[in-house]
């Protein structure tokens, strides 16, 4: 297990590797990957999902906001810095291109303290408004985020 943890920390391993090992069950290994400035993009997106903090302290994700600013990593960093003002929180909502798969920027723009219960409710409609209704069920719906968010509404 140790020599794997260090494949995947160390910078020089190849990128198939990293995406091998992205998948790996032990939680040490995908956070070692998530680390890795040489991780692909689709992977740290991907690893995004279970490791928000690790992927954004990812030194090359600098480097990936920067050469596309309307990439994932850059609407998931706006969603966590509290200085992000409440119109860039909401042009977030709808400026998503793959929303459904964002579940850490939802996760982040629900708890963040400048997210109004307007914001909440837009957010909260465009949720409801995704998803298909199959055989009187609906498909897909991230319920628990749908639940966080009827709780902060109930808090303001």
């Amino acid at each position: 297990m140790e020599d794997l943890k260090k494949v995947a920390a160390n910078p020089l391993t190849s990128f198939h590797l990293l995406v091998e090992l992205s998948q790996h069950e032990n939680f040490a290994i995908r956070y070692l990957v998530a680390s890795n400035p040489n991780t692909p993009e689709e992977t740290l997106i991907h690893l995004g999902k279970e490791l928000p903090n690790e992927v954004l302290e990812n030194p090359v994700v600098e480097l990936l906001k920067l050469e596309n600013p309307h990439s994932y990593f850059k609407r998931l960093s706006l969603a966590r810095d509290r200085k992000t003002p409440p119109e860039t929180l909401e042009k977030l909502i709808f400026n998503s291109r793959r929303f459904k798969h964002e579940l850490a920027v939802l996760e982040n723009l629900i708890t963040h303290p400048h997210t109004s219960s307007r914001i909440l409710l837009k957010l909260f409609e465009k949720l409801n408004g995704m998803f298909i209704l199959k055989n009187g069920r609906v498909s897909g719906k991230p319920n628990h985020i749908i639940r966080k968010v009827k709780e902060k509404l109930n808090e303001v």
